[in-house]
């Protein structure tokens, strides 16, 4: 071996042992406490809660942050307001996608994730849970907005329920009215082919993700983006899957 590649090898090997380092670091940190916040991340019992980015505000000693699923979609942003006048002190406001927003009593950013992961803020780090929001609002003196966006976004096509529903392709039809649309997809879960089926309503808001086996399901789990919960339904192997995950969602008022 010449000096070259011998000098090579060494500095391969040095980097390794600084990732490996870096590596062990990051893996004690998040396993130390019930709530880490830690390279962008926040963790909650050593597993991912969300993204939370820092993102530069109007103050340079105190940031804002920017909450996200693990899409990229943004759910919750974390603005610190400066103070205003003499006497008054700074604090963060947390504002929601629906429009809802709430002023909280600390300053201080390092009791936002304990803040977070205590009032169950984000559910299976994918959203927001409704009752979780409205609870943290209120339990903190805010007030709900009135005529929220959701309520025009998740707006369901007039038609009458107990039409029969039909589908073709890709579209949802109830006593001839397009009332929804759905993208699906494969992947395996747990070495078992599954279908991930995302159903929209007609302006394009999505209202639910589904997942179920591929062959003779016998149960969906289902996650409403207008409530922020995730559902495990039973199903009828001998029936169409995704035409029993569509009747919950017509039955239960998302579709």
């Amino acid at each position: 071996m010449n000096k070259i590649s011998l000098f090579l090898l060494l500095m391969i090997l040095s980097i390794t042992h600084v990732f490996s380092q870096v590596d062990s670091k990051r893996l004690n940190a998040i396993q130390a406490a019930p709530v880490v916040y830690y390279g962008d991340t926040l963790y909650h019992q050593a597993k991912v809660y969300c993204v939370m980015k820092e993102i530069k505000g109007g103050d340079p000693n105190h940031p804002d942050y920017k909450l996200s699923n693990l899409k990229g979609e943004q759910l919750i942003y974390i603005r610190y307001e400066i103070p205003t006048g003499i006497g008054s002190f700074g604090s963060y406001r947390v504002k929601f996608n629906s429009g809802n927003e709430v002023k909280l009593k600390t300053k201080e950013e390092k009791e936002l994730p304990g803040i977070i992961v205590s009032n169950e803020l984000i559910a299976d780090a994918m959203m927001v849970p409704k009752d979780k929001e409205e609870s943290f609002v209120l339990n903190n003196g805010g007030a709900l907005v009135t005529g929220s966006p959701l309520d025009s976004q998740f707006k369901m096509v007039t038609r009458n329920r107990k039409a029969a529903v039909i589908v073709i392709d890709d579209a949802i039809t109830q006593d001839t009215n397009k009332i929804g649309y759905f993208n699906e997809s494969g992947t395996y879960i747990n070495k078992i082919f599954s279908k991930q089926v995302v159903f929209y309503l007609p302006n394009g808001q999505k209202i639910a993700e589904a997942v179920y086996a591929d062959a003779d399901a016998s149960s969906a789990t289902i996650m409403t983006m207008k409530d922020g919960k995730s559902t495990t339904i039973n199903l009828i192997p001998a029936k169409n899957s995704r035409k029993q995950v569509i009747d919950y969602l017509i039955d239960n008022n998302y579709l």
